[in-house]
C-alpha cells in the first residue's frame, strides 16, 4: 500500500480546449471543470462518447472522474499524448462507485482522450460531474495512527414543544477525514503547506488516503474535498504537531 496521495494542482480546471461527442443543452463538457454537484456534462444518448482535452504541456500521474453514471459494463479507455505522439493508454477500473481513479506512470502530456462505451446504460445517456488531472503529491512518510473518519449527514434536530425531535436539512451524507501529521518528514510537511497555500481551501483537491489497498477502505477513503486551514505547533524539541481536515464537496 502506498502512502497518502493528493491532487491539489488540477490542470483540468484551466483547460480551454475541451470537446465531447455530444452535449445535452446546458449540460456541456465545460461543466466537468466545476466542482458544483448541480453542474455536469451529459450526452444526448448512450452511444460511445469521446472527450478530448488539450493545453500547454504539464506533468500528470493522476486522473479522476467523479459523479458519473457508468454501469458496471462500461469501459473507459484513456489515451494521453505529447506533440500528437501517444504517451500512454489504459482503461480505468470500474469499481461500483461514482468515482474512478487512475495512477498512470508520471509523464509530460499536452493532450488527453477519454472514450466511454456504455451503450446499455438504462438512463439513455452518459454523465460526468467532474474530471481532475495533474501531478499527485505523495508523502515520503505517511500520517500517523488515529485517523478520524466520519459520514456526516446534513441534518439538524430541534426539540419541539411536544418533546419530539424535528429534523431539518437535505439529508445528504458527506465524508470527513481528520489526520494528524506528526510523523511527517519536514519535507512532506513543507510540501503540504505549500500546496495548501497555493490551492486550498479555495479549490477542491482529490484525496486518497489508502491508495492501492484494493478494498472498500480504499474507496471509502478517497474523495474530492476541500481542506481545512493548515495548523502547526511545536510541542517538543524538533517535534511538530499538525492536523488537517478534509471535507467532501
Amino acid at each position: 500500500m502506498a502512502n497518502a496521495r493528493f491532487l491539489f494542482d488540477d490542470k483540468w480546471r484551466t483547460i480551454t480546449n475541451l470537446t465531447a461527442t455530444s452535449e445535452a443543452g446546458s449540460q456541456v463538457i465545460e461543466n466537468t471543470q466545476n466542482p458544483l454537484s448541480s453542474r455536469a456534462w451529459r450526452s444526448t444518448s448512450a452511444v460511445a462518447q469521446t472527450i478530448t482535452a488539450s493545453r500547454a504541456s504539464f506533468d500528470a500521474d493522476c486522473l479522476v472522474i467523479a459523479g458519473h453514471n457508468f454501469t458496471d459494463a462500461a469501459t473507459v479507455a484513456v489515451t494521453t499524448k505529447l506533440s500528437t505522439v501517444t504517451v500512454t493508454s489504459f482503461n480505468m477500473i470500474i469499481n461500483g462507485t461514482d468515482l474512478l481513479v487512475a495512477w498512470p506512470a508520471a509523464a509530460e502530456i499536452d493532450e488527453l482522450e477519454i472514450v466511454i462505451t456504455d451503450t446499455g446504460n438504462p438512463a439513455g445517456y452518459i454523465q460526468i460531474g467532474q474530471i481532475m488531472i495533474g501531478a499527485k503529491l505523495e508523502l515520503e512518510d505517511n500520517f500517523n495512527y488515529g485517523v478520524q473518519f466520519e459520514y456526516r449527514r446534513d441534518i439538524s434536530q430541534q426539540r419541539t414543544a411536544g418533546q419530539g425531535l424535528r429534523s431539518s436539512g437535505t439529508g445528504i451524507i458527506k465524508r470527513q477525514v481528520a489526520i494528524n501529521l506528526e510523523w511527517l518528514a519536514e519535507s512532506g510537511r513543507a510540501a503540504l503547506k505549500n500546496a495548501l497555500t497555493a490551492f486550498g481551501p479555495a479549490y477542491p483537491c482529490f484525496c486518497s488516503f489508502y491508495p492501492g489497498l484494493g478494498s472498500q477502505a480504499e474507496t471509502d477513503y478517497q474523495f474530492i474535498a476541500k481542506p481545512s486551514d493548515f495548523v502547526s505547533a511545536h510541542w517538543a524539541a524538533n517535534w511538530n504537531r499538525a492536523q488537517l481536515e478534509f471535507n467532501e464537496v
